[in-house]
């Protein structure tokens, strides 16, 4: 039987095109391409997400520029300490920045803090990339079960307010305009599964970041920006600050609100735009919390050294020596809460 030429030519098109794709899988698995995102299935019975790998790799751009494989622990969150219940540690709680997996554990938040009071108090870290505010009271909710933490120390980002109005999966979030309490249960969809196993399409997907998931993330930015112009942040910051209060043991007593700056503005000395984080800082000071703004402290620091706080332009989480000046300005309010 003869096959026709235009059909011979896309048969060897299409095996040319397979066969440099298998030689890419095959490069890329001798790579530290990041990690795939594997975690459990969660409900509002537990409401974080947990991760069910044993290691974690993140390198810090598609160069693999600052890899480290870092350690999860026995409860699924990135740490180097195993965490044991009803232990009453200080809770380090948290997105991406807590979860820090681009930093080896003794230069995080939670790292420094533990060579400070570790001996002491343990401190556990809960870092949910992605989580808004109203995701950190679920993790809330969960430690206080598990653990029963003797403080608490929150890192709040641009977007934990907003995003608090957005359904995802796996977390709590706010109806809007009402700000009724849901939860949306994250499951663990097979061809996501499947397609995480190859090296190539991480790379591809999330270091590199050619994912349809990133374009719909992109206009999904776009209608949070024009819901960010009519958002009530006041009303959302007064509303999960209840929440807190009447689902967990977060007291002004026991808690340390920490809220990120906005750094570019900062490099380029252009308007910061902070708008969400001063309401929430402005009412949670009314509440009696103690809140650390971070703005001129990291003013302050990039001014004598010019040295970024971040890894800017490549990666905006925050370096070692932010981590270090945010420790070493909550260490005696932390200290003085653990003496009571």
């Amino acid at each position: 039987m003869l096959i026709s030429k235009p059909l011979t030519i896309s048969l060897a098109l299409g095996s040319g095109i397979l066969m440099v794709i298998l030689v890419l899988e095959l490069l890329m698995q001798l790579l530290p391409v990041k990690s795939n995102r594997d975690f459990a299935a969660n409900d509002i019975r537990q409401p974080v997400i947990r991760g069910t790998l044993s290691s974690m790799v993140e390198p810090i751009d598609w160069k693999f520029s600052q890899t480290y494989h870092r350690r999860v622990n026995n409860y699924g969150f990135v740490d180097d300490h195993n965490y044991k219940p009803n232990s009453a540690p200080v809770v380090v709680i948290g997105d991406s920045y807590i979860q820090s997996a681009m930093l080896p554990y003794q230069d995080t938040l939670q790292g420094k803090l533990n060579s400070k009071i570790g001996n002491e108090v343990p401190v556990y870290s809960f870092g949910t990339p992605a989580y808004p505010l109203s995701g950190y009271l679920g993790t809330a909710e969960y430690t206080d079960r598990e653990f029963k933490p003797k403080a608490y120390i929150f890192l709040l980002t641009k977007g934990d307010l907003i995003e608090s109005l957005q359904p995802q999966e796996g977390t709590y979030f706010l109806d809007n305009p009402n700000a009724r309490l849901n939860f949306k249960n994250a499951k663990v969809y097979q061809g996501k599964v499947i397609t995480s196993k190859s090296a190539l399409y991480r790379y591809v997907s999330q270091q590199i970041y050619f994912n349809p998931d990133k374009i719909f993330a992109f206009f999904n930015k776009k209608s949070a920006k024009q819901r960010s112009t009519t958002a009530d942040y006041a009303k959302i910051s007064s509303r999960l600050l209840d929440l807190f209060a009447e689902k967990t043991k977060v007291t002004p007593q026991n808690t340390i609100f920490i809220i990120d700056s906005d750094r570019g503005s900062m490099y380029d000395k252009s308007k910061p735009d902070r708008n969400e984080l001063s309401t929430f800082k402005r009412i949670g000071i009314q509440r009696g919390y103690q809140i650390l703004d971070t703005e001129d402290l990291f003013n302050k620091y990039y001014q004598r050294t010019q040295k970024k706080l971040d890894f800017l332009p490549t990666d905006f989480h925050w370096n070692a020596a932010a981590n270090q000046l945010v420790v070493d300005r909550i260490d005696p309010i932390l200290t003085k809460m653990l003496a009571k």
